[in-house]
């Protein structure tokens, strides 16, 4: 009887434990996770700051509104959100500030966008991404935007036409790379690991406010007529005060030292066989008044070498390309039109080649990693410096387009 007594209260003992550990654990899960106690940060903007280091901005998704969003409208984007500025003197320093000042903790887990403007990108930023990237909350999938006005102008600005909340809104860059090619989505992780290499430099997306005055300046520019020759700030849209990304943000020895427009980003995905998807025009070589769209695809892997000869890279590239033509004109002969896209093809992506060469001298193309083979130790490739001797570059470049109509 003692016996069963014993082993009854043993069980007893055990299922009290168990319960403990049970209510203990969730009962800390839930008060840690609980999302009354954090303010989630959607975006996070650096500018320059005359009183300090830096101005940070953030936008804080509101709860109610990350929990709802398949219910709430677009015109409810101003409410959806709140946006913190502080000036600091360090990243970290700031989000400590903007901490101890609203009634949350800040999560930066769900951090969509780092957006860094112009003017402070054009000084080093060694030490910001790498700030940034050794946060282990900031999740390093978040995409770089370099933005022509001030970051925090940006994030105030931002207004999602389609979605109903900026998360989703900045979730979406990705997509637009994809579907338009006019720019490329580069996450925080890539950028840190091309910053950090010997032979490649990074970009970014290139981000701008479309204003007033943008109406009346851009049909002044010379390529007016071509939809996909704009940059960020510079496009037509008659929407005022509206935040726009096109074109990339070119860097050299970690600083930003230029732009490239819509086709020119075209091109860079090109080169770099990232081309999903895009849309260039061409005039019709029978009639040259008549403008032809073309979509165009890569069609297979492009073949891609590099020739030291007299010090200078000799740069070889051979392009395939696929192209859909859906009006197409009864006059124009398909050879003919081949070899006219081939042609212009050529043109214009050694006229983007010369330009990050001679203008940038920033191989943001990555070319160098074709030119490590004819180094023989890493002292030899050190000291040839490919990311200087960038500039001194030729380019010779091959395209063969393959045609198919649809009328």
């Amino acid at each position: 009887m003692f016996a069963i007594n014993n082993n009854l209260g043993f069980k007893i003992l055990i299922a009290v434990i168990i319960l403990f550990l049970i209510s203990f654990i969730f009962n800390n899960s839930y008060s840690l996770q609980n999302i009354d106690n954090l303010a989630y940060v959607v975006a996070l903007g650096l500018d320059t700051s005359e009183n300090n280091n830096y101005k940070l901005t953030i936008q804080l998704a509101k709860p109610n509104n990350i929990l709802s969003s398949s219910s709430s409208s677009s015109s409810e984007q101003s409410s959806s959100s709140v946006i913190t500025s502080v000036d600091c003197s360090s990243i970290m320093e700031g989000i400590n500030l903007i901490d101890s000042h609203i009634s949350r903790t800040i999560n930066l887990s769900h951090c969509e966008v780092i957006v860094i403007s112009e003017s402070l990108a054009r000084n080093d930023i060694t030490q910001i991404i790498q700030t940034l990237i050794d946060n282990i909350q900031i999740s390093t999938h978040a995409n770089m935007i370099f933005s022509k006005c001030d970051a925090s102008n940006y994030l105030e600005l931002t207004n999602p036409t389609l979605e109903s909340y900026s998360a989703r809104y900045y979730h979406v860059i990705n997509s637009s790379e994809i579907s338009t090619a006019y720019t490329e989505a580069v996450s925080l992780m890539d950028f840190h690991s091309i910053l950090n290499n010997n032979f490649q430099e990074p970009v970014g997306v290139l981000s701008g406010i479309n204003t007033q005055l943008t109406h009346v300046n851009y049909s002044q520019k010379s390529f007016a007529n071509k939809d996909n020759s704009y940059i960020a700030g510079e496009t037509p849209f008659t929407t005022n005060n509206h935040i726009e990304n096109m074109g990339i943000a070119v860097f050299k020895d970690n600083k930003f030292v230029g732009e490239l427009n819509g086709l020119e980003s075209i091109c860079h995905l090109i080169t770099t066989g990232k081309l999903k998807y895009g849309i260039i025009q061409i005039n019709n070589p029978s009639n040259p008044s008549e403008l032809i769209d073309l979509k165009i695809q890569l069609r297979k892997k492009n073949k891609t070498s590099v020739e030291i000869i007299n010090n200078s890279p000799l740069i070889k590239q051979d392009i395939y390309l696929y192209i859909r033509i859906d009006d197409f004109f009864n006059d124009v002969n398909v050879y003919e039109l081949e070899e006219y896209i081939n042609s212009f093809t050529e043109d214009i992506i050694t006229n983007y080649l010369y330009k990050t060469a001679k203008v940038y001298n920033s191989d943001i193309d990555g070319f160098g990693k074709y030119a490590l083979k004819h180094f023989s130790t890493i002292n030899e490739w050190e000291n040839f410096n490919w990311l200087d001797n960038y500039q001194n570059s030729f380019f010779k470049v091959n395209v063969n387009s393959k045609i198919d109509i649809h009328q």
